[in-house]
């Protein structure tokens, strides 16, 4: 698995998103993409991209806190320009 290409769709959707939207990694793929992926390329590209977040490489994301079902749950935090 690719987890560069993975992380670039990602952010390519985050692009998209409303300033303060409230998301899980799950929620930037369609679910047929998602649920085609094994549970551990999941969790490694959940991790990734977690990283990528916490230091900065994705821009205009924050990690805030574990939603319900204990994913990583982020929110997009655009600059008001």
């Amino acid at each position: 698995m690719d987890f560069e290409v993975w992380l670039e769709k990602a952010n390519n959707k985050i692009e998209t998103l409303s300033n303060n939207s409230i998301f899980v990694l799950k929620d930037l793929f369609v679910g047929v993409e998602w649920n085609r992926l094994k549970v551990g390329d999941r969790m490694e590209l959940g991790r990734r991209f977690k990283n990528a977040v916490n230091r900065r490489y994705i821009e205009n994301v924050i990690y805030i806190g574990k939603a319900a079902n204990n994913s990583a749950q982020y929110q997009v935090k655009k600059n008001n320009k």
